[in-house]
């Protein structure tokens, strides 16, 4: 009886030590946590789900729910990159039980209402839904309440820098909201502004950025009130921030310095300075050519190391397999030609499915937004029902920057044949902010294009 017991303890010793052998430590997790979050930034998503999924089971086996939390945020925002809103929904799902079963834990909580606060943005620019609208706003609000309950060392564990929270809720009230409320978002821009000051774990490079966020959004403000020297002094200051930046940096900030450049553009056009908004028109052009270029180039040497490395790796002693090898080639080079013939037709192929996709799905938005102004003003539903929603598809496919959907629904209003002061009327707006809106439509489509209105 007693030779029984010892081997039963030494077997059971033996499994857990079998288990404890094959379960990464933290550290190890961590590691990997590193590499998917590396993986993912690369923008290799595919490699980045299945890591990120792996871990997610991994840290529930560890019982760090903060970890799993953590990977499905992850995975969101993978989702939300690609503007899948069934894949976050699910995702959300996975969070939401973890949410429920760890009430008390204020990261959780803040991941959970952050990707929800996304999701429900994605609706919205999607459908146009008010309410989906006002849903993501709340969301946002409540991850901050959460986030503002968390130590400066448990922010900077959870690589969280509440800079860009406070300055998404800024810009999504002057983005998404007509008349935008100004209180609020000066509120919330002075919150970021403070954040970036204040918080000690931020490296130099994560304030510059957040600076040069913070001060582009206040030279929209100070144009919108019409001080036009304000703004631009504001401006001319975020592009000396981007010179510094480019400085430690290179091609970092392109997409920043592009949208500075598109800012000149329109205070210049709005100040009748025609010669300075050339020159940033050009000066647009060329960073957008500079920033497809770099891009190219940054792939291009991608596969250039890779291949270089593949190439010290292999050995060269294989001599005796030359003919061998010279027929391997051959057939090789045969099948890579037949490869990429298909491939190349497989692309043509998926090019035209994309486009019908994107034509449909374009179709479907503007429908979309002419049943919710009907819904809004019945008044003049008659006439928004006699849209041509081609002739909408058309306009948008010929707009040189993207419209927003604030820019549709009133373009589709003057689409409809209604009056400035009929959509001032409907919009609760003054039919001078009208004019503005449509000549701020107009500077979005080539020169000399003719709108219907």
């Amino acid at each position: 009886m007693q030779h029984v017991s010892m081997t039963y303890i030494l077997v059971w010793s033996a499994l857990v030590a079998c288990l404890t052998a094959c379960t990464p430590d933290a550290e190890q997790l961590e590691r990997q946590l590193e590499k998917a979050e590396a993986t993912l930034s690369a923008g290799n998503t595919a490699d980045a789900e299945r890591l990120f999924l792996k871990l997610a089971e991994q840290y529930a086996q560890a019982n760090n729910y903060e970890r799993v939390s953590l990977c499905y945020y992850n995975i969101a925002t993978l989702y939300m990159n690609q503007r899948d809103t069934i894949g976050m929904q699910q995702t959300l799902h996975k969070m939401y039980a973890l949410r429920q079963n760890h009430p008390d834990n204020n990261a959780i909580a803040y991941d959970y209402l952050s990707v929800r606060q996304t999701y429900h943005v994605c609706l919205f620019e999607e459908t146009g839904d008010t309410p989906a609208r006002d849903q993501a706003m709340n969301d946002g609000k409540r991850a901050i309440a959460y986030l503002e309950q968390m130590t400066n060392d448990e922010l900077c564990q959870r690589k969280v820098n509440p800079v860009w929270n406070y300055y998404n809720v800024a810009v999504s009230y002057d983005l998404y909201y007509d008349p935008r409320p100004t209180d609020s978002i000066v509120r919330y821009l002075d919150k970021a502004r403070q954040a970036n000051t204040k918080l000690p774990f931020l490296t130099q490079s994560e304030r510059l950025q957040g600076t040069i966020s913070i001060r582009d959004l206040q030279a929209w403000l100070y144009l919108y009130d019409g001080l036009y020297d304000t703004a631009e002094a504001e401006m001319h200051a975020v592009l000396a921030l981007i010179d510094t930046v480019e400085t430690m940096s290179p091609n970092a900030i392109l997409t920043e310095r592009g949208e500075a450049y598109a800012f000149m553009v329109e205070l210049y056009e709005t100040t009748g300075q025609i010669d300075k908004a050339l020159h940033y028109q050009q000066l647009y052009t060329d960073n957008n050519r500079e920033r497809f270029s770099t891009e190219k180039n940054r792939a291009l040497h991608e596969v250039e190391a890779q291949y270089n490395i593949e190439k010290k790796d292999r050995t060269i002693n294989e001599m005796r397999w030359l003919i061998a090898g010279l027929i391997l080639i051959m057939i090789l080079g045969t099948l890579i030609a037949i490869l990429r013939r298909r491939n190349r037709e497989q692309t043509r192929y998926e090019a035209a499915v994309d486009a019908d996709m994107e034509r449909q799905a374009q179709h479907t938005t503007l429908m979309t937004i002419v049943q919710g102004l009907q819904n809004d003003f019945p008044a003049v539903g008659e006439q928004l029902q006699k849209v041509d929603i081609t002739l909408a598809e058309a306009i948008v496919s010929h707009a040189e920057k993207p419209l927003t959907l604030v820019d549709k629904r009133y373009m589709l209003c003057f689409i409809a044949g209604l009056k400035p002061t009929e959509i001032a009327t409907l919009f609760n707006v003054e039919p001078a902010s009208i004019y503005t809106v449509r000549y701020r439509i107009k500077k979005k489509f080539p020169n000399g294009y003719p709108l219907p209105f």
